[in-house]
């Protein structure tokens, strides 16, 4: 186990793996909103004191249902640094041999360089979308723009 773990650590594995569990799960809790880190490191200085510190750049959470609501904002917003300090040995550790689900602790979170792009349709703004929990009206039926006089044409 101790080797499987030192070669993937060698060839950025683990951390590739953290980064696709990382956005898959954030997709999940935001109602099926894509997120896509731009670039994700592990600073595993502190491992023992039981600490290790996740240090992500670019994090953009994409507009979900784009296209059927008709929003001109590819992004909802985009988090140009972030830093947070988790409790991560101990949950690892009890997640693989004891199989038991320990919450997360985590001791800081640093953020820094925020864009959040609001728009609002009707009485629906697109953060809403974000919310499994919350009951929206249906989509707008969208149409094309068309012609105000079609004889002018021509």
């Amino acid at each position: 186990l101790c080797l499987a773990v030192a070669v993937g650590h060698y060839f950025g594995w683990i951390e590739r793996w953290i980064w696709c569990v990382l956005e898959k799960e954030g997709s999940k809790i935001l109602n099926g909103a894509t997120i896509t880190i731009g670039s994700f490191r592990l600073d595993w200085s502190a491992i023992l004191q039981g600490k290790i510190t996740l240090h992500a750049s670019n994090v953009v959470l994409h507009t979900p249902q784009r296209q059927v609501w008709g929003w001109e904002s590819p992004l909802i917003g985009r988090i140009g640094k972030a830093s947070v300090e988790v409790n991560a040995p101990i949950t690892i550790v009890h997640e693989i041999f004891f199989r038991k689900h320990l919450p997360l602790e985590i001791y800081s979170v640093f953020i820094a360089d925020v864009q959040v792009f609001v728009e609002r349709h009707d009485q629906v703004v697109n953060v809403y979308l974000c919310d499994p929990a919350a009951v929206l009206p249906p989509p707008p039926y969208l149409t094309p723009p068309s012609c105000p006089h079609p004889q002018a044409i021509g």
